[in-house]
């Protein structure tokens, strides 16, 4: 009886190998290798490409957005801020408040000893919460300064402050040293 035998190709070159062969006479390589399956390939892709676009999406969403600055606001425009806040905490009538673009100058007894502006510490404290030129510490500073004393500075520099019996505490910000 005479066997048949199966024909098959070479899965790397092609050649017609026998069914008893292994490997192929041509090229050496085995027969028992398979090519790929292309659909597994474009099944992996598929799931990577997947991913990539969740990980871009997350990231996107998480991040801070950026918002279009606001024009810094002008030396004058800050010293007109300023001194406004500072004339609704100390002195609502406006009479001890004189400005110019970059310096404030504050007087606790513009019109003379009598006035009836002027500051006391709790004022000072007040303003030290609310317009945050200065701190406590500060205010503390200016309410035990006596004439004998000079000008004093704040802790950040920005704010000086001088006293004298007759006029009171003199307080001059410098608007464009504050941060």
């Amino acid at each position: 009886m005479i066997e048949s035998h199966e024909i098959e190709g070479c899965p790397s070159c092609g050649r017609v190998l026998d069914a008893t062969e292994a490997f192929c006479p041509g090229c050496g390589s085995s027969r028992s290798k398979s090519k790929p399956k292309p659909r597994r390939t474009y099944l992996l892709l598929g799931v990577a490409v997947v991913v990539c676009v969740i990980l871009v999406g997350a990231f996107l969403l998480t991040s801070p957005k950026k918002k279009t600055a606001s024009p810094e606001p002008t030396l004058a425009q800050r010293t007109t801020s300023l001194a406004r806040q500072l004339r609704g905490v100390l002195c609502p009538s406006g009479d001890c408040i004189d400005s110019e673009p970059g310096v404030i100058r504050l007087d606790s007894k513009p019109t003379g000893e009598y006035s009836p502006v002027e500051f006391y510490p709790s004022d000072l404290d007040r303003a030290a919460r609310q317009v945050k030129i200065w701190t406590l510490a500060d205010s503390a500073r200016m309410a035990e300064t006596r004439a004998l004393d000079g000008t004093q500075r704040s802790s950040s520099g920005a704010v000086s402050w001088s006293y004298h019996p007759d006029s009171g505490i003199d307080l001059v910000v410098d608007v464009s040293s504050l941060p």
